[in-house]
């Protein structure tokens, strides 16, 4: 059974595309990918935003995966084809 799993961004210092994550954001990001490190991922989508692409980063550098924030602008029905092209 496939699972899909959705995160929220960790703490950040604002709402704009550009706002990082705060000293204890990062610290969240990397518990997080410490979360992870048993359970096997085949795609990792992000927003495009900077304090999502920070938040997600730790956990692709750990799982040797990339992020396709182009994905994430993509329309439903375009995502399972986009979802299929990606390098896995």
């Amino acid at each position: 059974m496939q699972e899909l799993y959705i995160i929220r961004h960790c703490q950040a210092e604002g709402q704009e595309p550009n706002a990082p994550l705060t000293m204890l954001g990062q610290e969240q990001a990397d518990r997080l990918a410490a979360q992870f490190d048993a359970i096997p991922l085949d795609v990792i989508i992000s927003s495009p935003y900077l304090r999502a692409i920070q938040t997600i980063q730790p956990l692709a550098e750990n799982k040797k995966l990339l992020t396709n924030p182009d994905v994430y602008r993509l329309s439903l029905d375009a995502v399972p084809p986009a979802i299929e092209r990606i390098p896995v």
